[in-house]
């Protein structure tokens, strides 16, 4: 049997996991927002507030209907260094959360984190083979170190100083000093 679907209208509606990139001290409380894709659709017919704006790509809102694991959510994260992930939550009005711990000893730490969510949920502008979606921590302090700044660690990973690690521990011996050129 044949259903003639010419004279009626049909409506898509694409969905997408995503994670903006989060920098601090470990550990960082992160997000994933399960958001709908809406251009030129009339956001008050499906509930969607410009409260709910990715500010990163204006495209796209928050689904707060997503509410179930059942609607899609991330099979598990990878991180790419030293990193590890804590106390996942399930989504909730349209977000899970997560914490990420810096594994490495040391600060400035920078690592990528991959999630796979649900095939229907992956979705990458720049990559349309992608298979997963990613996102950067920065740690950049942990409570126990004096670290004085942003900056980078040593290509290779060892931790001997680089720039943006601790540069002066004792400042207040230090007396103030005027440049002459």
């Amino acid at each position: 049997m044949a259903i003639n679907i010419a004279n009626s209208d049909t409506v898509f509606f694409y969905g997408r996991a995503f994670s903006k990139n989060y920098e601090g001290e470990s550990p960082i409380n992160a997000k994933i927002q399960y958001e709908i894709y809406c251009l030129g659709c009339v956001r008050n017919d499906y509930g969607i507030s410009l409260v709910s704006i990715n500010l990163e790509d204006s495209r796209w809102f928050l689904n707060t209907q997503h509410n179930r694991s059942a609607y899609g959510d991330i099979l598990f994260f990878r991180p790419t260094g030293l990193s590890s992930i804590a106390n996942q939550k399930y989504p909730i009005n349209g977000t899970g959360t997560m914490q990420l711990v810096n594994g490495a000893d040391f600060t400035p730490y920078q690592d990528v984190i991959h999630a796979k969510p649900n095939s229907w949920l992956i979705h990458n502008a720049k990559n349309e083979n992608a298979n997963d979606i990613s996102f950067t921590v920065n740690f950049i302090g942990m409570p126990s170190t004096q670290w004085a700044g942003k900056g980078a660690v040593n290509q290779n990973g060892d931790k001997k100083a680089a720039i943006g690690q601790t540069i002066d521990v004792m400042p207040s011996r230090k007396t103030s000093g005027k440049m002459s050129w």
